[in-house]
């Protein structure tokens, strides 16, 4: 192993228990999901002795009521899952021991769970206003992200139509998503599930590691030309 090399694992091993230590110290901070194999609803639901039986439990009825209204109209069926009432009973018991509804209300609410970052997680922001309004510096960030959609919509609507253009002066007609975790997993899934039912106006491809492999296959498939 080179010198640099070394120096730079103990550099980031530092770093990491400097974080460690930083966490721990902090009141807001729990590990409480490292045990979740020692709490009791979970050890019952590990051991639970009820088997799902499509052939025999599948029934009309329990199709019919084992269902979740959704949004835009949806319905989301969870009959066919290999699950029993009892192991529902026992996952309710569970989020119930680790307060999960109150978790995930402070999530809606904007608190800073992300304690490592000390920021809010408002992905949910950017759908719609599930929980108390959130407002920081006297903006309510929900208008914000309804604003951000709106810029969102009028730039991607320019470029499709042809008034953004390249450098060149050519329509872009290809988009190169670049992005890793979230970033990637959330646009790319968007765009496999839409694109056998919608009329495709640009072709896309995505970039998601940071070696350059990755890149460079993407690279050797598109015109910079009218690449975006």
């Amino acid at each position: 192993m080179s010198t640099d090399l070394f120096q730079s694992k103990q550099t980031c091993l530092k770093n990491r228990k400097k974080l460690n230590l930083k966490l721990q110290g902090r009141n807001t901070v729990t590990m409480e999901w490292k045990n979740l194999d020692k709490t009791d609803a979970f050890i019952q639901l590990r051991h639970t002795d009820t088997i799902f039986n499509p052939a025999d439990d599948l029934t009309a009825e329990r199709v019919n009521s084992w269902k979740v209204s959704a949004a835009a109209g949806m319905t989301f069926y969870y009959g066919a899952s290999m699950l029993t009432e009892t192991d529902l009973d026992r996952l309710q018991a569970l989020a119930d021991e680790q307060d999960l509804i109150a978790k995930y209300r402070a999530v809606l609410n904007g608190e800073r769970i992300n304690t490592g970052e000390d920021r809010r997680v408002l992905h949910q922001l950017t759908r719609g206003q599930l929980g108390e309004d959130v407002v920081e510096n006297g903006v309510n960030l929900r208008s914000f992200y309804e604003e951000q959609n709106i810029r969102i919509r009028d730039f991607s609507g320019k470029v499709h139509s042809g008034i953004i253009k390249g450098s060149t002066g050519k329509a872009f007609d290809t988009v190169v998503q670049i992005g890793i975790g979230g970033s990637d997993l959330g646009p790319r899934a968007l765009y496999l599930a839409l694109r056998q039912t919608q009329s495709p106006k640009m072709k896309a491809f995505f970039v998601s590691n940071v070696d350059p492999d990755d890149a460079a296959d993407v690279i050797s498939l598109i015109n910079p030309e009218t690449t975006l």
